[in-house]
């Protein structure tokens, strides 16, 4: 899923986000830029209203942000991606979440990859590598060149190597520049 930034501030969303659990208020500025494109790494509904998780300008785990200030670019789910929900009876309220099945799976997982444990962050990383190329990226505009059969090059550094890749993007083994893949297809309805 991909997701383009409208708006950053607070005084930007209807007013039921600015609920006092969300520590949000009309003041607040969201550390993503207007126009640019996001990878969505997970989805959760808090207070009723939908939240995307993504790399933002400051933190360097995915953050939660408001879906008002985005509009998609490109719905289609991860297939990565399972679906939980739980409820935390402590807390009164149910957790719904779209996400890798480690992080939807395990409550405890996000608050190990904010703590920047090691095993969390591996998980994360392997898994944000896979959903960056799952997809066409519109703001990537470099695409490898198919030279025979599955063989690929890379405009950038003239390196070739053979894929089996159906996703959106590949990377480079040489120089790790991402770009196009040439043999992506949406499949039928997307």
């Amino acid at each position: 899923m991909i997701i383009k930034c409208l708006a950053n501030k607070g005084l930007d969303l209807p007013k039921e986000y600015l609920v006092p659990a969300s520590n949000y208020n009309e003041k607040h500025i969201f550390p993503v830029n207007i126009n640019q494109l996001y990878v969505v790494y997970g989805m959760t509904i808090f207070s009723g209203y939908v939240w995307y998780f993504l790399m933002d300008n400051i933190h360097d785990y995915p953050f939660w942000h408001p879906s008002p200030l985005f509009s998609v670019s490109d719905g289609q789910l991860s297939r990565y991606w399972v679906y939980s929900v739980s409820h935390q009876e402590s807390k009164s309220q149910t957790r719904y979440l779209w996400t890798f099945p480690e992080w939807a799976n395990f409550p405890g997982f996000y608050d190990d990859l904010v703590d920047g444990k090691k095993a969390a962050c591996d998980i994360f990383f392997a898994y944000k590598l896979k959903i960056d190329l799952e997809f066409p990226n519109p703001s990537i505009t470099l695409q490898a060149e198919i030279l025979d059969g599955s063989w690929l090059m890379c405009p950038s550094c003239i390196d070739a190597w053979e894929t089996d890749s159906k996703d959106g993007m590949v990377f480079c083994p040489k120089c790790l520049q991402i770009m196009h893949n040439p043999f992506f297809k949406r499949g039928p309805g997307l």
